[in-house]
């Protein structure tokens, strides 16, 4: 017989949705063109709870629009930069623009970034 406590996956999208908790989103940096052996880098970015009920619908509306906008599914900055991958030959309009809507949606959450 497992002793072990069924782990409730509804529970932190429940507290983000009741603004009572800090979130924190945690990604890697570039790992998908690393070397081997080259260390991985991440970056958390915590929110606080009077704006993390905010982060759902702003994820999805900017999702939703950069694939709109370029055919892409994430925010690859590196190589929406360097117009590699995914926004080969998206002008650089559009893409500097996703980085002025990226920095916008940053302020307007005013998280603690970490790396």
């Amino acid at each position: 017989m497992s002793t072990s406590k069924k782990i409730d996956l509804a529970e932190p999208f429940q507290l983000m949705q009741s603004g009572e908790a800090f979130s924190v989103f945690i990604d890697d940096t570039g790992s998908g063109h690393l070397k081997k052996g080259e260390p991985v880098r991440f970056v958390a970015v915590i929110v606080k709870p009077e704006t993390t009920p905010l982060v759902p619908a702003m994820m999805k509306v900017s999702l939703d629009a950069l694939k709109e906008a370029t055919g892409a599914a994430e925010f690859h900055f590196t190589d929406i930069y360097q117009a590699q991958g995914e926004f080969r030959g998206i002008p650089i309009e559009t893409r500097l623009r996703i980085f002025k809507v990226f920095a916008d949606l940053l302020a307007k959450i005013e998280p603690i970034i970490c790396g």
